[in-house]
């Protein structure tokens, strides 16, 4: 249920499993700070809870925060240019037609996010996306040291409503792209 490669990934039902393991008479130490690291991040930027904000330089040079940025449906894109399976969720991404609608009419943004901290790295592929998307640099890694997302593989793709509400919590672009097909009714 929490394993990020396992396809019975489910953090919600992992919770309350957690919840009654770490409850239980006997537990051993190392079963305790396994189940309370793992209920910490299941239990972080939840569906429904509003994302943890951080604050970021933009392609333009430009200070912001992801609340600030927020006005509409967004897609937070985790990722890591030199990340063979990062370009190949944003290959997709850019190539789909209804994400590439969505983005055009205003619908959706786009957030790429380089929590790294190479400045050298992000620079030389700031650029290195579809017109309408938003490239931004954790300059001072504020998501990976204080762990306000929980990074387990890259990218890591979040979606955030105009209310800064997390809509889906760390899915693949297939999931991703299949929660957005509706919306081209």
């Amino acid at each position: 249920l929490f394993h990020v490669e396992s396809p019975m990934l489910d953090e919600e039902r992992y919770i309350p499993f957690a919840r009654y393991a770490l409850g239980r008479p006997g537990i051993s130490i190392g079963d305790s700070v396994l189940y309370t690291h793992r209920l910490e991040v299941a239990c972080k930027n939840r569906p429904g809870s509003v994302a943890n904000d951080f604050g970021f330089v933009t392609s333009g040079g430009k200070q912001s925060t992801l609340h600030a940025e927020i006005d509409r449906l967004t897609l937070l894109f985790f990722n890591d240019p030199e990340c063979e399976n990062c370009a190949a969720a944003k290959q997709m991404l850019a190539g789909n037609a209804l994400l590439k609608e969505l983005v055009e009419n205003g619908t959706l943004k786009v957030v790429l996010v380089y929590t790294e901290g190479d400045a050298d790295v992000w620079k030389n592929h700031k650029n290195d996306h579809p017109s309408g998307w938003l490239s931004v640099f954790d300059a001072g890694e504020t998501v990976r040291m204080k762990r306000i997302y929980e990074l387990r593989a890259m990218p890591s793709l979040y979606l955030i409503n105009k209310n800064k509400k997390v809509v889906l919590k760390d899915v693949t672009a297939d999931v991703l792209l299949q929660y957005l097909a509706p919306m081209g009714l």
